[in-house]
């Protein structure tokens, strides 16, 4: 008796390419009973996919590729990451790029979220006054909020929901920071420097917080498979060091 995992899998696997073809081609789907159902012409429709990826039998080495080529006809949107982001910004631009690329958004630039530890990173890094903070008003652009973000999220490579969960967790807390009467302009004068000694522990509290304890890659398949085409002979990754343990937490802290 098959498993139903197994079941489930070949399930997902079969007939995509033709489901696809039919649907978002031809227009209509049809069944072994010769029903045809037609699409309507006011139908819309997203396909969000992760591509799945196989080893090709044909080859030597054993080379990954996409199993379903029907996504290759149709128009995709890629979303590039942080890092990849701020390249582009820089004008290089990958070989793959297209004006289609979903990058840093503009809306997300401008929300309180980004903003407000965005403004205080500025003025920590600038070594400037850690006052006139307004995150209802947008300040720099997207290239610099970027590229300050990524120097101080402690993640070398961040995914977008790395550098979100950095982002919104420090927010919150400079939220309780821009409250606290120990933060405040009022006792600069008897704790001059106080204010940025707490900032400074908020932005390491938030990068313990959008560090995974696992090192596990969020590789996509297709990043992969450009990886393996680049260097056929790479050594397969230790299952062991994929699954190290980034950072103990069982152990006593270095404070106490």
């Amino acid at each position: 008796m098959a498993n139903a995992s197994d079941a489930n899998y070949d399930q997902v696997q079969d007939g995509v390419d033709a489901f696809l073809f039919q649907l978002l081609v031809l227009g209509c789907l049809s069944h072994t009973s010769r029903n045809v159902w037609r699409r309507s012409d006011m139908d819309y429709y997203i396909i969000e996919s992760m591509p799945l990826l196989a080893r090709d039998s044909e080859t030597q080495v054993g080379k990954l590729k996409c199993m379903h080529r029907c996504l290759d006809i149709l128009p995709d949107v890629l979303c590039r990451s942080p890092k990849e982001s701020l390249d582009i910004f820089d004008d290089n631009f990958p070989d793959d790029f297209s004006e289609t690329d979903l990058i840093f958004d503009e809306s997300e630039f401008a929300s309180e979220t980004f903003q407000r530890p965005y403004q205080y990173l500025s003025r920590l890094d600038g070594d400037e006054a850690l006052t006139d903070i307004n995150p209802e008003e947008p300040e720099g652009d997207r290239e610099d909020c970027l590229q300050i973000l990524l120097r101080h999220c402690g993640v070398k490579d961040p995914s977008w929901s790395e550098l979100y969960h950095f982002v919104s967790f420090l927010n919150r807390q400079l939220q309780d920071f821009e409250t606290s009467a120990f933060c405040s302009p009022i006792v600069l004068q008897d704790l001059p420097g106080f204010p940025a000694f707490v900032l400074k522990f908020l932005i390491q509290m938030s990068r313990d917080f959008a560090t995974r304890s696992l090192q596990i890659s969020e590789e996509s398949p297709i990043d992969m498979l450009k990886r393996q085409l680049l260097d056929d002979e790479e050594e397969e990754e230790d299952i062991e060091e994929l699954y190290e343990m980034r950072r103990k937490w069982e152990s006593r802290h270095v404070y106490y």
